[in-house]
């Protein structure tokens, strides 16, 4: 038995979440919020026997499709006068897909 914990994607955790119970795995998200890129992220967290893994990794990847996202970046400090001043700027970045960590249960 294996514990699999995917970290997905908001836009993809409730899909995700659905297909994985719907093909018979237990499962239950955990969701957060990233400060890096203020967006949200989900974990995945189920236990499933070594025979079912490949099957579960398929359902994950199927579920977490990559996709482009513009989300504000910070520029380096540019000084002007006597204080630096941070400019964010609108910066496209790729998002999606799943991290996936496996332990032994």
């Amino acid at each position: 038995m294996k514990l699999v914990m995917a970290v997905v994607h908001d836009h993809d955790a409730l899909r995700s979440l659905d297909l994985l119970t719907k093909k018979g795995f237990s499962a239950i998200m955990i969701a957060r919020t990233s400060n890096i890129l203020r967006n949200g992220l989900s974990a995945l967290l189920s236990s499933v026997e070594e025979e079912r893994m490949m099957e579960l990794f398929n359902l994950i990847e199927q579920s977490c499709r990559n996709h482009m996202q513009i989300t504000s970046v910070k520029a380096k400090n540019i000084n002007i006068g006597e204080d630096g001043v941070s400019i964010p700027y609108p910066a496209e970045i790729l998002v999606g897909t799943a991290n996936v960590f496996v332990f032994e249960a």
